[in-house]
């Protein structure tokens, strides 16, 4: 669905709920002024911010050049989490405050979620070689920090 069509469809009842990554920005949208309800903590689990690059340039560049920019990556990154964390805080204090309801899953309840949602990865990675190896990585830094679902 096209999320400039996300707002009617929850006006409609469509759909029942929709999320674009984090709390504070669904604030941001006015995603709350039409749903009152929300998890938080969330349960995204993507570990970082990225970096865009043209592969052809980037295999041009030579090992010390990946270092650097590898290394100047680490505090945009850093302070991108920082920044979300406290955002993401104050949005919850915020929408507590005009009556939403927020929901902390159980372990089990998130554990159910991504196991629902492994399918779906799957499919997305039989498409291109790329998506394969971004699935293959995210699947391994869940596997990492105990979040993947058997």
């Amino acid at each position: 669905m096209d999320f400039t069509e996300i707002f009617t469809a929850l006006e409609t009842g469509i759909i029942d709920g929709t999320d674009a990554s984090g709390l504070a920005n669904n604030v941001g949208l006015g995603i709350y002024d039409i749903v009152k309800h929300a998890t938080f903590p969330g349960f995204h689990s993507m570990p970082s911010d990225h970096l865009a690059c043209n592969k052809a340039v980037w295999d041009g560049l030579s090992d010390q050049q990946h270092r650097i920019i590898s290394t100047a990556m680490q505090k945009p990154s850093l302070q991108t989490a920082l920044t979300f964390e406290k955002a993401n805080a104050e949005a919850a204090a915020k929408l507590r405050a005009a009556g939403v309801n927020l929901y902390d899953w159980s372990t089990e309840d998130r554990a159910a979620f991504r196991a629902a949602v492994q399918g779906a990865w799957e499919n997305w990675a039989e498409k291109t070689p790329e998506a394969r190896a971004l699935v293959d990585s995210h699947k391994a830094y869940l596997a990492q920090v105990g979040l993947l679902a058997d």
